[in-house]
């Protein structure tokens, strides 16, 4: 009601505008508005650093030329290795088919890959069954 005279606004009398606020991502198209969280909490964190592992590692199998069907023993060393190694164990022998995931040096490895995982270092050894 402006002045006493009613007025009626239409839609595209408004303009919407989004801006991200901090921890979020925003868009705005076709009049819908999709904001994502961005910000990492500790699980997201440790499952992204697994991930990136496993990528270093499947380069490191691709670098000592294994065969995709070959069988491996993954030796981890380094400050992080003894605890990374207990928690990830299962998946990194799955997902490399690794048939023994240890900590500690591996004298006749095939390859020696020093893994760079944001604020950790570890060193992967590894060698064909």
């Amino acid at each position: 009601d402006l002045g006493g005279d009613p007025e009626t606004l239409a839609p595209e009398d408004f303009l919407l505008d989004a801006t991200d606020r901090g921890g979020f991502a925003t868009s705005v198209e076709n009049g819908l508005l999709v904001a994502l969280e961005t910000e990492l909490d500790a699980e997201l964190v440790e499952e992204g650093r697994l991930r990136e592992a496993l990528r270093q590692l499947q380069d490191a199998r691709k670098k000592a030329q294994f065969a995709v069907s070959d069988r491996i023993v993954l030796a981890l060393s380094g400050t992080d290795a003894a605890a990374f190694a207990a928690r990830y164990a299962e998946t990194l022998a799955r997902e490399l088919l690794a048939e023994k995931v240890t900590v500690g040096e591996l004298a006749d490895a095939e390859l020696v890959e020093v893994l760079d995982l944001d604020d950790m270092e570890m060193t992967a050894a590894l060698r064909r069954v």
